[in-house]
């Protein structure tokens, strides 16, 4: 709820009523009738981003959609990156989804203990360039990273300090691409690691193996295919 709370309702909303009526029974809807009537919500609000036919679309792309949110969740500060002079804190909108821009990341980790970037801007104070943080104002209940690189490690989870207290968001989901096609891995509260591949499983997951004996690399390819979106939930 309190992820729901934070979140633009706009297809989210719609989304969960269609899963209660298939889980209801209600018009003998079918999951695949859920996925249909989510693409036609997409492609009718941005047929750009969500062709219809055999077009692909992002999976980043629709993971932002789906949790967009229009709270403010983080902030960033400028400072100078030689001297001591920094400016105020200012809200950022920094959302549930993060994009890797770059190969620079080692792990998600650390990428998202290191979001920032150099601006244009130069100090006052001396010629040396401004370097923008960003930082949660509080730990995010979800965070979903798009990978495009192989070099990235992936953590199993990821600790937020809050009050002298760590809050900690465990690895939950995995999509990956190849072959103009998706397959995923949903991780249980246990922490067994379940397989799908909607044309060879169906509706039925596949247990694969325990998240302990998995090495982050190892989560980065399944079955051929490469890691596009790693998905975190807090506990």
């Amino acid at each position: 709820m309190k992820v729901f709370n934070s979140i633009n309702q706009e297809h989210l909303k719609p989304l969960a009523s269609d899963f209660k009526k298939y889980l209801m029974g209600v018009d003998d809807m079918s999951l695949e009738d859920v996925r249909d009537v989510l693409r036609q919500r997409l492609h009718a609000k941005h047929p750009t981003e969500f062709p219809t036919g055999t077009a692909g679309a992002s999976a980043a792309g629709l993971a932002a959609k789906i949790f967009d949110t229009r709270k403010i969740l983080a902030s960033a500060s400028v400072e100078c990156t030689q001297c001591d002079y920094e400016e105020d804190l200012a809200d950022h909108r920094l959302g549930f989804v993060l994009y890797e821009m770059n190969n620079e990341a080692i792990s998600t980790g650390l990428w998202l203990k290191n979001l920032e970037h150099h601006t244009s801007k130069k100090c006052p104070d001396c010629p040396q360039p401004m370097r923008k943080s960003i930082s949660y104002d509080s730990p995010p209940p979800l965070l979903i990273f798009e990978i495009n690189s192989d070099n990235i490690t992936l953590n199993k989870t990821i600790g937020f300090e809050e009050d002298d207290e760590m809050k900690v968001l465990q690895l939950k989901g995995m999509v990956y691409h190849g072959s103009f096609h998706f397959t995923s891995r949903i991780i249980s509260s246990d922490g067994a690691v379940w397989f799908n591949d909607s044309m060879t499983t169906g509706r039925q997951c596949e247990k694969d193996e325990h998240l302990e004996t998995m090495s982050g690399r190892k989560l980065m390819k399944c079955r051929g295919k490469k890691l596009v979106l790693a998905i975190y939930a807090l506990v």
